[in-house]
């Protein structure tokens, strides 16, 4: 009975989980299948977004389920340029769908409200008992919920502790979703609640190659020891992003849990106000195409090299006129999400991640279509052809054979080596998450790279200062030498002055004044070479031993 009083509570929780998810609740819109059709082939796929207020990946979705055909870039090139006959409408295929739901949300009236509501709910998740995995939920009236529940109309999968413990250790956890019919996030997610350790990266790998690998002990605190979730509840958890055991392992704990909070929740609202950087982007760069009448053929006309002699605003030199609203969604929320986590957003080309210095540069695909000649062009061709029959060498003019349009497929490059590239499938507006933890990542490396720079600048000024010092020492050490040579060669010609002296008194047996005097002198020269008596003299003064500018042989005469 407790098992199954808690099992209810659980399921309960789960549903009011997915439901304060998001702060925005959706509403039903139904429409004709035939309308949508009409309204999507007059006005385009980002307007028809904007007019029943709904996100552009979810009205993607909605058309697609209803197999209705969506315009091409080339298709409003063409019309917009007065191409009618390139500008091929396809028809609507039969289908037994009649009436289309469209789900559409309320967002926020202002920029502070939204950038409040996101801050809130960053803060909510990172708190909530689920992201803690140590707290069991609360307990909520789900009347429904549990209506269903004993009527069998909702599939459950039933998570015992222990039981699931040793399945993750005893096959890996992509074979453990695969019996329960989940995906492996959703149940990295029940362990991570469960506090149930994961084996790590590449443990199936050496344990398949036959090593011999520890299993870690299951922790005894936990309160939850029985979770009941439905198929579900997991199928919409999977459709978040959820951060991998491995990934921003850089940040602490807590910082953590705020990031994993936002990657889960970032999203695009429908009409919701810019962030006021990527605002300005928009206007700046419809401004500046519209003044200089390009449109997306125009414009991917152009070559790199014309492109460089016109001054482009940043970011718009690689992406087309019609992406311009759609980048600007996207450095929105991703910018909002960013200050709501603490980071500064300079421009919108470049933001700050804990302490560190990011750029995000945008560009956009573009394909080859052969070149439709212009009037003005058709009339040069004609011009040639009659002066061709006049004059042999008459030159051609120089036309394009080529136009590029846009694919509508947009690549991020986050710093210097991450790129986010979209697919038809998989668009950027459902890879926010990815691009966030991107961010992040770029942050780390560029902070390890800076501090490898300061390091290696450190070690430099050190070598640089240590060379300096041995060089000083070596002089000294130069210096001292000289000094000792030249105080020993003022010694030895001290002791030959004075050898000298004794061998003159020494033969002659009985000296004059003047020869009397002329040994005193000499005496007092070999005292004023010797270094260990130093003696002054009257006009010489004190012998400098050690200075190599003193003549050490010969003396000037005047």
């Amino acid at each position: 009975m407790i098992e199954e009083l808690m099992s209810f509570y659980d399921k309960v929780a789960d549903y009011l989980v997915m439901e304060e998810a998001s702060d925005l609740k959706y509403k039903e819109i139904k429409t004709s299948r035939i309308q949508l059709y009409d309204e999507l082939w007059k006005i385009g796929t980002t307007r028809l977004a904007e007019k029943y207020n709904t996100p552009y990946t979810k009205l993607r979705e909605v058309l697609q389920k209803a197999s209705i055909p969506i315009p091409s870039s080339a298709y409003w090139t063409y019309l917009n340029m007065g191409y009618t006959d390139k500008a091929v409408k396809i028809p609507l295929p039969d289908s037994e769908i009649n009436e289309v739901i469209i789900y559409v949300r309320e967002p926020p009236n202002t920029y502070s409200e939204s950038k409040s509501i996101i801050k809130a709910s960053i803060k909510n998740a990172a708190t909530k008992p689920d992201a803690q995995g140590n707290e069991s939920a609360a307990e909520p009236d789900g009347s429904s919920v549990q209506e269903n529940i004993e009527n069998g109309r909702i599939d459950t999968n039933m998570y015992r502790r222990e039981d699931l413990y040793s399945e993750v250790w005893k096959m890996p956890v992509t074979k453990v979703a695969e019996k329960y019919g989940v995906s492996d996030n959703a149940i990295r997610k029940v362990c991570r609640r469960m506090n149930i350790p994961l084996p790590t990266l590449g443990y199936w790998a050496k344990k398949y190659a036959g090593q011999q690998m520890d299993i870690p002990p299951l922790p005894a605190e936990c309160k939850i020891s029985v979770i009941s979730r439905t198929k579900e509840a997991d199928h919409n958890s999977d459709k978040k992003r959820i951060l991998a055991d491995n990934e921003l392992c850089f940040l602490s704990a807590e910082e953590r849990t705020k990031v994993s909070a936002a990657v889960e929740q970032i999203s695009i609202t429908p009409n919701e106000k810019l962030h006021k950087l990527a605002a300005i982007f928009k206007n700046t760069a419809n401004k500046w195409f519209c003044s200089k009448g390009y449109s997306s053929l125009t414009f991917g006309s152009l070559t790199n090299w014309e492109k460089s002699k016109i001054e482009i605003p940043s970011m718009c030199k690689e992406i087309f006129p019609e992406s311009v609203s759609r980048v600007a969604e996207i450095i929105s929320v991703l910018f909002k999400y960013i200050e709501a986590l603490g980071g500064t957003v300079n421009d919108y080309t470049s933001v700050t991640v804990r302490g560190e210095t990011i750029d995000i540069y945008v560009s956009e695909g573009s394909k080859s279509i052969s070149h439709v000649l212009t009037p003005k062009e058709q009339k040069l061709m004609e011009e040639y052809h009659e002066r061709n029959k006049i004059y042999r060498y008459e030159s051609e003019p120089s036309i394009r054979k080529y136009d590029k349009i846009s694919t509508g497929r947009l690549k991020i490059k986050v710093g210097r080596e991450k790129v986010l590239h979209e697919s038809s499938n998989n668009l950027i507006e459902k890879n926010l998450g990815k691009l966030l933890i991107m961010i992040y990542e770029e942050s780390e490396q560029i902070k390890l790279d800076r501090k490898a720079k300061e390091e290696a600048e450190r070690k430099r000024q050190e070598e640089e200062r240590l060379a300096r010092e041995r060089r000083r020492l070596y002089d000294d050490e130069c210096d001292q030498l000289q000094k000792l040579l030249n105080e020993s060669e003022d010694y030895e010609i001290a002791c030959k002055i004075r050898q000298y002296v004794q061998a003159v008194e020494e033969s002659t047996e009985e000296l004059s004044d003047k020869q009397i005097r002329w040994i005193e002198w000499a005496k007092k020269k070999a005292d004023w070479y010797d270094p260990t008596i130093m003696t002054e003299d009257e006009f010489l003064g004190i012998r400098k031993h050690s200075d190599d500018s003193v003549p050490r042989k010969k003396y000037g005469f005047w």
